[in-house]
């Protein structure tokens, strides 16, 4: 079989897709941390950051440096530095209410129309 110029681009096609299907990592799941509290619970940087209102950043720097719940679930303080929590709750809260609200005008047109 002749391949001519084109047995290089055959031959790197074949390796690529062999390398691809040999060597797949799932990336998303090795980055994941859970830290464990003084009390046994264990948490992610992503769930004390939603829960406090808090950067990632602070969430992981919080479980990095203590293993006390008190401390590591303790509001943000603006006397210490750092910037001040940006309501993400409240809007989000303002958001899911305001779409039940919605909700509720479109069964009233559906059932109005039945």
């Amino acid at each position: 079989m002749h391949l001519g110029n084109n047995w290089f681009s055959v031959i790197h096609c074949q390796l690529v897709l062999s390398l691809r299907i040999v060597h797949y990592l799932d990336v998303g799941k090795l980055r994941i941390l859970i830290y464990t509290l003084d009390d046994g619970q264990e948490i992610t940087t992503r769930q004390l950051a939603d829960e406090l209102g808090v950067t990632e950043s602070a969430a992981r720097n919080r479980l990095t440096r203590h293993s006390d719940p008190k401390k590591v679930f303790q509001p943000h303080n603006p006397a210490k530095g750092g910037k001040k929590p940006s309501g993400k709750k409240k809007k989000l809260a303002e958001q899911k209410k305001a779409e039940e609200e919605y909700e509720k005008e479109l069964w009233v047109r559906i059932m109005n129309n039945i």
